[in-house]
């Protein structure tokens, strides 16, 4: 921490009360102060962009959230705040990208069921992305959801079909096949 505690402790509680009843502006303000105090602080940071959301300024919350993954770019949660503002603003691409490295990050940490959430969630945003999909199948798997997973393989046969690569299409169907042999 670069600053002084107790001040960034005070405006974190200030932050959290002005939060708490809705006062955004004065939240904003506490917040900044608080990222005075201690400018890398991650929940601080988070609470500066939810807080420009509210005020219906998503392109500053996009930044912070930006800076938010600077701070912490494995960080599931900074992480999934940036996704959500990307696509607020109509950037699917980037919001899938985003959702793409929550899932990985889900996945470091061990928690299956959330980075095949989020890989869903990047496909159902940019829905050819072969890594994605490639990345959700073996998760799947993982889960023992066969039936879910050889639709994954499926979906990349398909890809790979399109970009002329017969082989790995058919590679591809012989494992959705050994999943979901219907």
């Amino acid at each position: 921490m670069a600053g002084n505690r107790e001040k960034f402790e005070q405006a974190m509680r200030d932050a959290y009360d002005h939060s708490w009843n809705q006062n955004w502006e004065a939240a904003i303000e506490a917040y900044k102060q608080a990222l005075v105090e201690s400018p890398t602080d991650l929940a601080a940071t988070l609470g500066l962009g939810g807080a420009f959301l509210e005020m219906g300024q998503p392109q500053v919350a996009l930044k912070v959230f930006e800076r938010a993954v600077q701070v912490a770019p494995e960080d599931t949660s900074a992480l999934a705040k940036l996704a959500d503002v990307q696509e607020r603003l109509g950037r699917p691409e980037d919001a899938a990208a985003t959702q793409f490295r929550t899932g990985n990050a889900f996945a470091q940490q061990g928690k299956l069921e959330e980075s095949a959430d989020a890989w869903a969630h990047a496909l159902r945003l940019a829905p050819n992305q072969a890594e994605t999909h490639l990345q959700l199948a073996q998760v799947l798997e993982q889960l023992d959801r066969s039936e879910q997973a050889a639709a994954e393989y499926v979906n990349l046969a398909i890809i790979a079909q399109r970009q002329g690569d017969l082989d790995l299409a058919i590679e591809h169907c012989q494992q959705a096949l050994r999943l979901d042999p219907d």
